[in-house]
């Protein structure tokens, strides 16, 4: 598997549009294409979180078509926008707690499924903090140290008895708690800092997860 990551034109919100979808097929077709024009015989999927699951999904596969790019299918991360018209194998990956996009997503999906296209819905439920969590998720972070983060949030009374978060970590105290702990300089920053974005996770709440990108992979691929 080859990985391409590709920026938006727009560094200031870092968000995907319109314009975008040319210049990204273009990128693609340069690396699948051989010197004679022909196409490497390796499938094309796209992934995309909030604007650019928006993207993949509703930009890209059209600006694919007019570069005349192959594109097997494509995955939708917290984000599901109604699609005007669609013939791509679809995923997309919705958190539980954004019940909009999970009932939007629920009705795209149901949607291509009735016209026989291949899509798949996955719902990401909210996370109980073991004492790994923040370790099997930040190479930066020990395992002893994911079990004082761990720890000291279960002292401050922010995860219930399953050790789910009881509150939503955008809105929380959670970095005062963690503040004077070792976090291997980890700012405890929004939308910067490894500990908030996982944090976002464990509640499913609008977050980019590596939680079932490997599922969604191994659905399109299957023939």
């Amino acid at each position: 598997m080859t990985v391409i990551a590709i920026s938006s034109v727009d560094r200031q919100t870092k968000c995907w549009k319109k314009a975008d979808g040319p210049r990204v097929a273009k990128v693609l077709k340069h690396i699948y294409s051989d010197n004679t024009g022909h196409y490497k015989d390796i499938p094309i999927l796209t992934f995309g979180a909030s604007s650019g699951g928006g993207f993949v999904a509703s930009v890209l596969p059209a600006a694919m078509k007019e570069m005349g790019v192959p594109l097997v299918g494509y995955i939708s991360q917290i984000m599901a926008r109604p699609l005007l018209d669609s013939s791509e194998n679809a995923v997309y990956i919705t958190m539980d707690r954004d019940m909009v996009t999970d009932a939007n997503a629920e009705s795209i999906v149901e949607t291509l499924k009735g016209n026989r296209v291949k899509a798949l819905h996955i719902r990401l439920p909210p996370i109980p903090l073991s004492d790994s969590y923040f370790s099997d998720r930040i190479v930066e972070i020990t395992e002893k140290q994911s079990t004082d983060l761990v720890k000291a949030l279960k002292s401050a009374n922010m995860l219930d008895t399953s050790g789910l978060l009881s509150e939503d970590p955008r809105k929380s105290n959670w970095r005062s708690v963690l503040a004077n702990l070792e976090v291997h300089g980890d700012t405890l920053e929004a939308d910067e800092s490894p500990i908030s974005e996982v944090l976002n996770v464990a509640w499913s709440m609008h977050e980019m997860s590596r939680d079932g990108v490997s599922q969604a992979l191994d659905f399109l691929l299957k023939k």
